[in-house]
């Protein structure tokens, strides 16, 4: 856990516990990013708070911190999250020292076209998305979550704090994270209120430890009270993550759709902070295209009909979709769990079926035969426009081909490399298109 929280090191966990933080919807607790920079910040600056007394101590001191939070980020390798945290807390701790305020909203802006200028892929990168329209949208929605309510009692001002700068952080980030991940942990606010108003502490916890491992032996007492502080913090996350029923997965919506969502978003900001008659247009305007676009892309999907190949290594795995139903057989699913995986969270689908071998698939014009090692190709009341070879059928190829003249004769994944250049050499002599999905990848055909 140590090395997990202070070195970015998640190889060090097991791939459950990485799991139930991610389906419990605080993973970004196990990633270097603003809240352990954030602490370090605060530690460094109140251990060397008395170098204010001296003359420019606080310049020498503002120096010293930057110092100290770059060599970190060299010592972890410049890792993107603690790159793009200490860029905004380097020119934070400029910005004060130079007694410009504390406008944390021109700080990270500044840092945002800094860091794209150092390094423009950063733009492409999921983690600069997601960790700048996080910052973005507590600093931007936060405040106007805060002019809703404003609870007397301290501890419930502190919550209702913590749950709105969690709700504000989620709202920026929803669209794109379901855009990417397919994933919607509706217990964000739950596992957030638990574990992140003593997280500092626990990472504090986790500085000392590692402190006193480097040059001290631990006292046995701590090293109990840590493993069990570790202990109960994975066991309540993982009984989060275990209620499944409120883990909605395979959500997708387009790039759009995406975009549309944001511009929603900006619109409904915009109102909040000045609510007026004619800030109400915007908000209808990119609301009605929204729901067009929805219904487009409605519409386009009850219009799909389409027969896939798809390539993986020694394994074979066909589907068929159409409309929002998708029937699919595979050879090996634990090695192509992932396919399916990846192909069910790109669209909308309402119903996937599963479907026995089959050496023939017929649909309405589209006709095929599935050849494997097994099959019996000698027949001549049928005529099929694909031909796929999988399992490396034994057969004489210039008779199936001469026999058949299929329009396109089609190699897997299940077959070895040395026969799919044989039946190609074949397909060019008598003029027929051959498809590797070795070399081209997965084949779509329109039907």
């Amino acid at each position: 856990m140590v090395k997990a929280l202070l070195f970015a090191d998640r190889d060090a966990l097991e791939e459950s516990v990485i799991q139930n933080y991610t389906k419990a919807g605080i993973i970004h607790l196990l990633a270097l990013s603003g809240l352990h920079i954030g602490l370090f910040t605060g530690i460094l600056m109140f251990l060397l708070k008395p170098l204010q007394k001296i003359r420019y101590g606080f310049k020498i001191r503002t120096i010293i911190i930057i110092g100290l939070l770059w060599s970190f980020t060299f010592f972890i390798g410049f890792t993107p999250s603690v790159t793009r945290s200490v860029t905004l807390f380097s020119f934070m701790l400029i910005g004060h020292s130079l007694h410009y305020g504390k406008h944390t909203f021109h700080y990270t802006v500044l840092s945002f076209f800094v860091l794209l200028l150092c390094h423009p892929p950063f733009l492409r990168s999921i983690g600069f998305q997601l960790s700048y329209l996080a910052v973005f949208g507590i600093l931007i929605i936060h405040p106007l979550f805060q002019k809703l309510w404003n609870p007397k009692n301290m501890v419930m001002r502190k919550y209702w704090e913590w749950t709105s700068v969690c709700l504000s952080a989620q709202l920026a980030v929803t669209p794109i994270s379901i855009y990417y991940f397919h994933q919607f942990p509706s217990l964000f606010l739950v596992s957030n209120l638990l574990v992140v108003p003593y997280f500092g502490l626990f990472l504090i916890y986790c500085i000392l430890v590692l402190f006193l491992l480097l040059f001290f032996e631990l006292p046995h007492l701590m090293l109990i009270s840590f493993d069990k502080s570790v202990e109960l913090l994975n066991k309540g996350i993982g009984w989060i993550a275990q209620q499944e029923a409120f883990i909605f997965d395979e959500l997708y919506h387009s790039t759009q759709t995406t975009f549309l969502l944001y511009s929603l978003l900006v619109v409904i900001i915009l109102w909040g902070y000045k609510s007026s008659y004619w800030r109400i247009i915007p908000i209808g305007l990119v609301l009605s295209f929204l729901l067009v676009n929805l219904y487009f892309e409605q519409t386009k999907i009850k219009s799909e009909n389409s027969f896939w190949i798809f390539h993986r290594q020694s394994a074979s795995l066909i589907g068929h979709q159409k409309n929002t139903h998708f029937y699919y057989y595979t050879s090996d699913p634990k090695k192509t769990h992932q396919i399916l995986q990846d192909y069910f969270n790109s669209r909308v689908l309402s119903e996937k079926i599963q479907l026995n071998f089959s050496n023939f698939y017929i649909q309405d014009n589209f006709r095929m035969m599935i050849l494997d090692s097994d099959a019996a190709y000698d027949l001549t009341d049928f005529n099929p426009q694909y031909i796929l070879l999988r399992n490396n059928p034994k057969l004489n190829i210039e008779r199936l081909l001469t026999h058949y003249r299929p329009k396109i004769l089609i190699a897997d994944g299940s077959n070895a490399p040395w026969n799919t250049k044989r039946w190609k050499m074949s397909c060019e002599k008598q003029g027929i298109v051959f498809y590797d999905t070795r070399i081209k990848g997965a084949l779509k055909i329109n039907l």
